[in-house]
């Protein structure tokens, strides 16, 4: 063989997986496969494995040992995947972690285990870096509450206060978590959060009100506003639909949503005139329809249905439960039911209220 043919099958042999290619020819090729299963290196036994010609005089054994490989290596993908899943619910990060690698060690070319795991650690940095944030805003309140004492100690002693440690370190410790809170805003505006853009916008302009980059705060200034009036725009739409739906006719869904509504919105302030005459809408036709269904449970209370009307108003009272005029529906109806349960055990005869039996001394009866 010359020397240029030389060099091209050494090449075509270095372009292959050098080492499972060289061992499909060795003797005991079926007994290092068998060994190589028994230890659970799954990955190495199928690496050499597919390398296998139909004319290899162990072929049909070998064939058997691939099949048992990839059926083992099927079920350790699988429990993997399973196993660390749950190990990742629980928190259990690190555990997750080594399930993962221990389990490519044996299998490196599974991958259905390599996005699972590229996933994993994309949310493990996700969960690190809220973590960090967290930390962050901490230091950040407490350099805030403490400021105060700070002043306090530079009016005490206001030639020389620099050189007093506790309060250089202070200044180094505003000063490095107003630049966290720069990449926190920074952060906020690349990723588009405008929960996190709050957070740090109100923290940094209170840490260091005087030392700031104007630049940086006025774009994350903007783009919170524009976020507000998005909200706004959107808050009001979902009012308009609900009252619209309201007046159509009340039930115990749009009741509800209703309800759960204005209590999202009441703890962000009405910016402008329509945001506080929608909320102000809702409220009136929400409040119409609680009182159109105690009335509804008042009529067959009326007529002796007691149970109908107690299960109308405990109804309503899921969505209003502060609602006392519904509590006091609600507790004449059950003392009267147990009065009639008891007379009905003592068999005497029972007779179903009315307005004028259990009514009196409410108003509305």
């Amino acid at each position: 063989m010359n020397l240029a043919l030389r060099c091209v099958v050494l090449g075509l042999i270095l372009s292959l997986p050098g080492c499972a290619y060289l061992a499909s020819f060795g003797s005991h090729l079926p007994e290092t496969i068998e060994h190589q299963i028994a230890a659970g290196e799954y990955g190495k036994a199928l690496a050499t494995l597919k390398w296998i010609k139909p004319d290899h005089p162990d072929y049909a054994r070998l064939m058997q040992l691939q099949a048992e490989a990839r059926r083992k290596a099927a079920a350790l993908e699988k429990r993997t995947l399973r196993e660390a899943a749950r190990q990742e619910k629980q928190g259990q990060w690190y555990r997750a972690q080594k399930t993962y690698e221990q389990a490519l060690e044996r299998i490196p070319d599974s991958e259905p285990l390599q996005a699972a795991y590229s996933a994993f650690l994309e949310r493990r940095q996700r969960y690190l870096r809220k973590l960090e944030l967290a930390l962050l805003m901490n230091r950040a309140n407490w350099l805030i509450q403490n400021a105060p004492i700070r002043t306090e100690v530079a009016r005490v002693l206001p030639e020389d206060y620099r050189r007093y440690p506790a309060l250089r370190d202070y200044d180094k410790q505003v000063h490095k978590t107003a630049r966290g809170l720069d990449r926190c805003l920074q952060e906020a505006l690349d990723e588009h959060r405008p929960k996190l853009l709050e957070a740090c916008l109100e923290l940094r302009l209170k840490l260091d009100p005087e030392h700031r980059d104007a630049e940086l705060i006025a774009a994350a200034r903007k783009a919170l506003a524009r976020y507000r009036a998005r909200e706004r725009r959107q808050e009001n739409d979902a009012t308009r639909a609900l009252i619209t739906e309201l007046k159509q006719g009340y039930s115990h869904d749009n009741l509800l949503r209703a309800r759960q509504l204005l209590d999202r919105i009441a703890d962000t302030p009405a910016e402008d005139a329509t945001s506080r005459e929608l909320r102000a809408e809702l409220e009136r036709y929400f409040r119409q329809g609680i009182e159109q269904g105690i009335a509804a449970g008042r009529k067959l209370y009326s007529r002796g249905d007691v149970p109908g009307a107690l299960e109308i108003w405990q109804s309503l009272a899921k969505i209003d439960p502060d609602n006392e005029k519904l509590l006091d529906h609600i507790q004449r109806a059950q003392r009267v039911l147990k009065k009639l349960e008891r007379l009905s055990r003592e068999g005497a005869e029972v007779t179903p209220p009315n307005n004028r039996d259990e009514g009196r001394g409410t108003s509305g009866e």
